[in-house]
């Protein structure tokens, strides 16, 4: 039924459709924004039948000396190559006293398994078997033709995952389930069979740029409209010549490499020597960090001259021009051919594995005669997902600004762009890249990295976007209070230049549009965020930044999120019940539409002071309420201490900001703030309620005259 659906839906024959979705075709990408889906899956499919057209030949794997032990070597490979299981006892449950790399390969391949089995059921089999999973078997992906279907296939030729675990567990998922966090997918391939469109490969124990090279070089080939150069040349840019070794003005159009790192501790950073009477020619330091020694390398072997390094090129000394390129390093990090991501080790010192003296680490391989044995090695999103560069705050927008990712991990090289990815421990051909869009299992999927084109979209979604970036963005950590805004301004800056453009006080986003009552109702529904962990959790509690305002979420460390921001795109979803008096938000996105940005280095003539109309509810109704869902950034040691707040303190108030289709009500909680002597209100947080909480059975009369709104106006600060 799905497979006629589609062919009717993009005029497709049957049997060319069935052979695209069996390829995973719906997730390919155009080649350019101009080329339509359907014509992208029919070029797709003319490739697959035409060897002439793919990517260059994957070589078959060479045939090695054998290191199996006796008893693996004894192993049916075979047997398991042609999908059937093979009894092995227990043997793989313990750890391998010899030298036997598959022994080790399988130990960790069942421990990985097992462990998920006994969170799932706690049972474990009397005995094991090895069995050839497909590596291409399944998934489940929402593809670009707008249906959301799962699926489980064989593909021709797909490698097989070498997996072992329980008799009676054999189902579609095993191959996934069997990838360790440590070693990823066992591959079992036979040199005497054809190659497959997806081969496993050693990865090199030195850095190889040829391969990365070969990737940006089929990027600019057939991504120009995806991944192509946007906007004009940067004006005061200053790079790393990696001849030279000065910051040297950049050349007009000059090609260049980012750098996104984590920088050293505070008070140990190195330093840059600034030739004052010549900007323009400044020396590096010596020695640097071994992260830029490696990044200079690598820029190097690739065919580049310029590096962009924010330590080197930004003038650290002079606020003012610090400021200027703040602002633009959406610009900086887009109009790079390639940012370099350094996620392995802790900070600069560590540099990149295999570039020069970090090793990377090392790949098992298993051979027996004709037959290999290859570990894919640890999934590198895992990689990046663990690191302490997707810890920072900073490093965010590095990634998502950036139209082409190398990132460095401990056991090899991962690139991305806005439309396919690839890493080193696969040999792949243009068949099995991915468009950014789709989600499936598997090792040939979509990119880790969510690309930034809100131009590209309805304002709703855009709006929507920038608020799920806010939150991604949260949920990271920064070493210096006052960079709340400042590692977040070049996606501010990117949205402020969509059409109609998204522009923002103090973070919180305003969509500029013809409809004043539109922007009052999504600036009031984005002034609804909330901590997603309340003051009484010891372990990641929100902490003030005093130099923001409360209203903020840039006022606040600690992970946010929007309430039922899914839903939100719905027409009537969110009914606002406040009013913004101050700032006028039509007058402040005039304003910003001439400067872009009223933020100034540390000191913002934005208005620090928001004033609210709207109604408030006596806060003793909700001391009764079992059913409150609490968000509490401050005041408060648990919630029982909350309620007796609101029970007695006179200084709290509970401001209602809106409705969910009139059936939970969003409530900003207000505290008095400290040191002012006018009525001057700090949020503290948020709290939502059903309605049906201010029914006469909960109250009676009584409850009634209480719940009853007061209508006022409130400045928060």
């Amino acid at each position: 039924m799905v497979l006629e659906t589609v062919a009717q839906q993009h005029g497709l024959p049957l049997q060319l459709t069935q052979r695209v979705l069996t390829h995973r075709l719906t997730l390919f990408a155009p080649r350019d924004e101009n080329e339509s889906v359907t014509n992208a899956l029919k070029r797709k499919y003319d490739d697959l039948e035409d060897p002439s057209t793919a990517s260059p030949a994957i070589s078959r794997p060479t045939v090695p000396r054998t290191n199996m032990c006796e008893d693996c070597q004894e192993i049916d490979f075979d047997k398991i190559l042609s999908g059937e299981e093979v009894n092995v006892g227990i043997r793989f449950r313990t750890l391998p006293r010899n030298r036997c790399p598959l022994c080790f390969m399988l130990f960790k391949s069942w421990s990985s398994l097992d462990r998920q089995h006994s969170q799932r059921n706690g049972q474990r089999s009397s005995s094991d078997v090895l069995i050839g999973h497909p590596l291409l078997g399944g998934g489940r992906c929402i593809s670009k033709i707008g249906m959301e279907m799962e699926y489980w296939y064989r593909v021709p030729g797909s490698p097989r995952v070498l997996a072992v675990h329980g008799r009676g567990k054999d189902d579609p998922e095993a191959a996934h389930e069997s990838s360790s966090d440590e070693l990823g997918h066992l591959i079992i391939m036979d040199a005497n069979e054809p190659p497959s469109p997806l081969v496993p490969r050693p990865i090199p124990t030195r850095f190889d740029p040829e391969p990365v090279a070969a990737w940006i070089g089929y990027c600019d080939t057939y991504h120009s409209g995806i991944c192509g150069h946007v906007g004009e040349p940067l004006k005061l840019l200053q790079l790393v010549d990696c001849q030279s070794l000065l910051v040297v003005e950049a050349p007009r159009n000059a090609k260049y490499i980012a750098l996104s790192y984590v920088w050293k501790a505070s008070g140990s950073t190195c330093e840059t020597t600034i030739d004052t009477q010549n900007y323009n020619m400044k020396p590096l330091p010596s020695p640097l960090p071994l992260v830029v020694r490696d990044a200079i390398h690598v820029t190097n072997a690739l065919g580049y001259r310029y590096l962009w390094i924010d330590k080197f090129c930004i003038d650290q000394n002079n606020a003012a021009r610090k400021h200027v390129q703040i602002r633009h390093m959406d610009a900086v990090y887009e109009m790079a051919d390639i940012t370099i991501i350094a996620a392995a080790g802790n900070d600069e010192d560590f540099g990149l594995p295999g570039a020069s003296i970090q090793p990377r680490v090392s790949q098992p391989v298993a051979h027996c005669n004709n037959i290999s044995v290859i570990s894919s090695m640890r999934d590198p999103h895992k990689s990046i997902r663990d690191s302490r560069w997707n810890s920072r705050g900073w490093t965010f927008q590095e990634a998502v600004l950036s139209r082409r990712r190398l990132v460095f991990t401990n056991e090899q090289v991962y690139f991305e762009c806005n439309a396919m990815s690839h890493c080193e421990s696969f040999e792949s051909s243009d068949k099995l890249h991915i468009d950014t869009e789709g989600t499936t299992k598997g090792s040939t999927r979509p990119g880790i990295f969510r690309t930034l084109n809100p131009s590209k979209l309805p304002l709703k979604l855009s709006f929507n976007k920038y608020l799920a970036n806010i939150e991604q963005y949260t949920s990271r950590q920064l070493s210096y209070e006052e960079d709340s805004l400042n590692a977040f301004r070049g996606i501010m800056q990117r949205f402020s230049e969509t059409k109609p453009p998204i522009h923002q006080i103090f973070g919180i986003p305003i969509p500029l549009t013809d409809n004043p009552s539109e922007m009052n109702d999504s600036f009031v529904y984005a002034l609804g965020w909330c901590h997603k962990h309340s003051c009484w959790d010891a372990a990641k509690s929100p902490s003030r930044r005093v130099m923001f305002p409360s209203w903020s979420w840039a006022g606040w460390g600690g992970e946010v999120s929007f309430l039922k921001r899914h839903e939100i795109q719905r027409e009537g979803r969110f009914i606002p019940e406040v009013t913004v008096l101050s700032p006028p938000l039509e007058s402040v996105c005039a304003e910003l539409s001439n400067a872009l940005d009223l933020f100034s280095g540390s000191v913002s003539t934005e208005p620090e002071e928001l004033v609210l109309e709207g109604f408030t509810i006596n806060p003793q109704v909700f001391t009764s309420c079992t059913s409150l869902e609490l968000f509490l950034s401050a005041g408060a040691s648990n919630e029982a201490d909350f309620k007796s707040r609101l029970r007695h303190d006179q200084t709290i108030r509970c401001l209602s900001l809106g409705r969910f289709q009139r059936h939970q009500l969003i409530i900003m909680v207000l505290e008095k703030a400290p040191n002012r002597n006018d009525e001057a209100y700090s949020r503290i947080g948020m709290f939502q309620v059903r309605t049906l909480f201010f029914s006469s059975s909960n109250f009676g009369d009584l409850g009634q005259n209480l719940s009853r709104p007061k209508k006022g106006v409130y400045k928060i600060v």
